[in-house]
């Protein structure tokens, strides 16, 4: 065992080293505590999808490493077979790779009844093989006990692995052992200071990189939100554990793959999800945008944040698509982008409008536009400049973005018209699960702190993308409190709202819809 302030030391110290892929290995963990012995820590190292070694280690008296005590440990002079725990645990280790673990008999004391076993190791085996199993299941917590694990290989000495053991969020132990390239040995090491690979390999098991995708690009108020104020607070909260590597613009999948990219949860651990792309998975998170208007800055921060707290039947929503929400973003409102001069709402009548939400097109129509979709993109601008649009409803950066406002250069826009367009940021359910628990305290209050100013990012963003519009040739004027109250009234969501609930087969639908209603209404 390496002493912890020197391995955090060498660790920052070398925060430049590089370090190899590990080929074709893979190291599963587990901790398993027992009252009696201590707590239990396994590695399953696993080549080409077969288990290569098994090596297991326990913490007791003092926190010191039964195998680092070697025949200090004391119970080689009492046993039958004259060895002590290290190499019987040994003796144990290659018996499960060879026989593996549903092969294992043993009496009520936990000891071996396989005759082939018993000749090698006569102590718990129970206990071993429990942690073992643990590793097997991912179980890395047990009774305030964690275990992060990082690798490192390296051609000529082989895979080092090093198990980090917490305890209450505390480190109290680090174990490294190494299995020679020819996979014939397995060596620990406890006392080499200035090996760069165990360094390496520590700070691996120190470090949880997450991979996060997302259909936009890198620039609009949201996704410089999570990329300069969510992310780095993770990695800060996490004092470094925890890193984010974000793919922008599609990289990963598009939008409407985002939620089945999370639920599997292997290109990507973090995603955000858009509700209205995944429709029939999560009917209740479509009521949002049913929502002509709604509140602003903070207010609707806070709003997402209230809704989720009261209506648990939408966590449960997200719960059944086996993602976990981290942080809930939002974007822009909406806006009104005509190609001819637009005095008034009530000038849509009779006119042609693109909207791609299913709300917005009964909203349209019940105010006397001809609703229509399209596929987004600059098809939606040549229509607008070829006269088959009027105008369309649609977020004020996305209209931006496709340069609607040079063909529909009229705007009208309000911070009340929140378009209810809402962007989990959701982690993969297992994966959330599976972290420690002070990692997912660590991004719980990034989270908490980065809600606290999403609120004036907003308010800050809003007017500096109407000045972007103007500077680029749109006449954009804001709409006054009676023309929003129009606009709701207008709309008639309430009845739309209703009538669209009647025709869901959902548990839970109207109680979210009267659940919304009301915390809006504050």
């Amino acid at each position: 065992m390496k002493n912890i302030a020197v391995i955090i030391a060498l660790i920052m110290a070398m925060a430049s080293v590089s370090y190899a892929e590990t080929p074709s290995y893979s190291v599963k963990s587990g901790i398993s505590y027992s009252a009696q012995w201590g707590v239990y820590i396994a590695n399953v190292v696993e080549k080409d999808g077969k288990t290569e070694k098994i090596i297991i280690d326990r913490l007791a008296r003092g926190n010191n490493s039964s195998k680092e005590l070697k025949d200090n440990y004391g119970i080689k002079r009492v046993s039958t077979i004259n060895k002590d725990w290290w190499e019987q645990t040994i003796y144990f280790e290659g018996w499960a790779v060879e026989h593996g673990l549903d092969a294992l008999r043993t009496d009520d004391n936990g000891h071996a009844l396989n005759p082939d076993l018993i000749s090698g190791a006569t102590i718990n085996v129970a206990e071993l093989a429990e942690a073992v199993k643990n590793a097997y299941d991912g179980k890395t917590e047990d009774n305030g006990y964690t275990i992060r694990t990082g690798t490192q290989y390296n051609d000529t000495q082989g895979l080092y692995i090093a198990n980090v053991i917490f305890k209450d969020g505390g480190i109290i132990k680090t174990l490294v052992d190494r299995i020679t390239p020819n996979g014939e040995d397995i060596r620990e090491q406890y006392d080499d200071n200035s090996n760069d690979d165990i360094t390496s390999a520590v700070r691996n098991a120190l470090t949880t990189t997450l991979i996060y995708s997302d259909h936009e690009p890198l620039g609009n108020m949201r996704t410089r939100f999570l990329n300069d104020v969510f992310f780095p607070a993770v990695e800060k909260e996490s004092n470094g554990r925890i890193k984010i590597n974000p793919h922008w613009n599609g990289e990963i999948c598009i939008s409407y793959e985002n939620l089945n990219t999370i639920k599997d949860g292997t290109k990507a651990q973090i995603s955000v999800v858009v509700p209205e792309y995944s429709m029939k998975e999560l009917p209740l998170h479509q009521l949002f945008k049913s929502f002509p208007t709604g509140p602003t800055g903070q207010e609707q921060v806070n709003f997402f944040r209230c809704i989720y707290a009261e209506v648990p039947e939408l966590s449960r929503e997200l719960d059944a698509q086996n993602i976990h929400p981290i942080i809930i973003a939002t974007g822009y409102p909406a806006g009104f982008f005509s190609a001819k001069p637009l005095a008034r709402l009530q000038d849509l009548k009779g006119q042609t409008w693109r909207s791609a939400s299913f709300w917005h097109k009964d909203f349209l129509a019940n105010i006397g536009a001809t609703p229509v979709t399209m596929p987004w993109g600059p098809g939606v601008s040549d229509a607008l400049a070829n006269g088959t649009l009027d105008g369309l409803i649609v977020n004020i950066d996305s209209g931006y973005d496709i340069q609607a406002h040079k063909p529909a250069p009229n705007i009208l826009a309000s911070k009340s018209l929140w378009l209810g367009h809402e962007y989990i940021i959701a982690m993969n359910k297992d994966i959330w699960e599976s972290l420690p628990a002070e990692d997912k305290k660590a991004i719980e209050r990034a989270a908490e702190s980065s809600y606290s100013v999403l609120g004036g990012i907003m308010d800050e963003a809003f007017p500096r993308m109407l000045e972007t519009l103007r500077a680029d040739g749109a006449e954009v004027r804001l709409l006054n409190d009676e023309e929003v109250a129009y606009w709701e009234k207008a709309t008639d969501y309430r009845s739309i709202q209703d009538n669209w609930v009647k025709g869901q087969n959902v548990s839970g639908i109207s109680e979210a819809l009267d659940a919304i209603r009301r915390i809006i209404g504050k």
